[in-house]
């Protein structure tokens, strides 16, 4: 292990590269949104988006997880066969509710005017749930590079793409649409380039094979694709009762907190997540534990995060402030409200990836589940906004806590 923590740091560097450019570019843009379009106008899109991240837990089965378990080419390539079918049959289903519950019972899924690109949401999970599949192999295959390059493709075309349209006056659907296209294309691309292409997948796809690789692995879509759905509509579902208490302008100023703040401050720890994956799951294939990764891994996020959040937590408002003018003062109040849940974030995230290699998945999905509930409580009986973040941010870091303990005993495997 001691050998290997030099390559550790390069992967990490490898990806970090490519995350900071990703994030940084989406954020750099950001400016001219908050300019040219309505705070209604984000706000929408920021909902939008969301359902998206949720939609594409579900349409991955979680199989990008298991692609760390795979011991044969064939058996990847299966993975992503199953995967790809899966995400298809996911959208359209999602996509028949969404239609039925907006027309044949006459409210909608979304709120305001995300409601209006439903079609978008579900062709968009598609590409999306695919992406996170071929960004698993390239991380199974050791290809960072490759990772790393893909991110910034994504970032720079979508943002690209979007600022073109928004500057024709296209609004809330130049935002949308240019998410959509650009999100299809950068993943058929990268499937094609890995040798993977959708088509290719598709022919080989077999009944058999199907049924054969999802009675493998199928803890990962019974068990942690439920976890993870519950982790992510946690994470959306503020903004979805936000507007609708609140409006879709409340929503902007929450939403440029998670997006301008926690991105560029998640950007090591996805990073480190990337390379701790690596050597976790090497380390768990071959001796039945992790957990020389595990506190080597704990002790670098801990040290990383020091400085960053305590600059966040004192100097929150007045950075959002100086970035976004006195508009936006409120989201310096959120920023500096939710510093000790992005600390507990940094630290817990990347390390509980050590639930899936051991196989504890249901622990997992228990406290997914008491995360949910506790952020639907924070938001939905708060009087004002402020408590409501208040609460939210107070039980996630209570929340973090025990996910750290939970992970640090699936690291010890076979001896836990």
């Amino acid at each position: 292990m001691r050998g290997r923590l030099p390559a550790f740091w390069k992967n990490v560097s490898t990806v970090l590269g490519g995350t900071v450019l990703a994030q940084l570019i989406p954020i750099a843009v950001l400016p001219i949104f908050t300019r040219i379009l309505p705070q209604e106008q984000l706000g929408s899109y920021f909902v939008w988006f969301g359902a998206v991240a949720v939609l594409t837990v579900v349409a991955t089965g979680r199989f990008d997880m298991a692609v760390y378990t795979a011991k044969t080419k064939e058996q990847i390539r299966s993975l992503l066969a199953v995967a790809l079918s899966v995400s298809i049959a996911v959208a359209i289903l999602a996509l028949l509710v969404a239609l039925f519950w907006q027309y044949g019972v006459g409210n909608s899924l979304l709120d305001g005017d995300a409601s209006d690109y439903i079609g978008a949401w579900a062709l968009c999970a598609i590409a999306m749930a695919n992406y996170q599949m071929a960004m698993a192999v390239c991380v199974y295959n050791s290809q960072f590079k490759n990772m790393a390059l893909s991110k910034v493709a994504m970032a720079v075309s979508i943002a690209s793409f979007q600022l073109l349209l928004c500057l024709l006056g296209a609004g809330l659907a130049g935002l949308v649409y240019a998410n959509l296209v650009m999100a299809c294309a950068i993943t058929f691309f990268l499937m094609s380039r890995l040798g993977h292409s959708p088509f290719a997948l598709l022919n080989f796809f077999t009944w058999e094979k199907f049924t054969e690789t999802v009675r493998e692995n199928y803890r990962f879509p019974l068990f942690s694709m439920p976890s993870d759905f519950i982790n992510s509509f946690a994470a959306q579902v503020p903004l979805f009762i936000i507007a609708a208490k609140y409006g879709a302008a409340s929503v902007a100023g929450y939403a440029l907190v998670l997006r301008v703040l926690a991105g560029p401050i998640g950007l090591l720890a996805n990073s480190v997540l990337a390379a701790f994956k690596d050597e976790a799951g090497r380390a768990y294939r071959e001796v039945g534990s992790c957990i020389a990764a595990y506190r080597y891994t704990f002790r670098s996020l801990f040290i990383l995060a020091i400085v960053p959040f305590s600059v966040l937590f004192v100097f929150g408002k007045q950075l959002v402030v100086w970035g976004f003018g006195d508009a936006w003062v409120d989201a310096g109040t959120y920023a500096e409200i939710l510093a000790p849940m992005f600390f507990m974030k940094f630290i817990a995230s990347p390390l509980s990836y050590t639930l899936y290699i051991a196989n504890k998945q249901v622990h997992d999905l228990a406290w997914q589940i008491g995360l949910l509930t506790m952020t639907w409580v924070a938001f939905y009986f708060s009087g004002s906004l402020e408590a409501a973040v208040t609460a939210y941010s107070a039980g996630y870091t209570l929340f973090y806590v025990i996910y750290l303990a939970l992970s640090y005993w699936a690291a010890h495997g076979d001896k836990a």
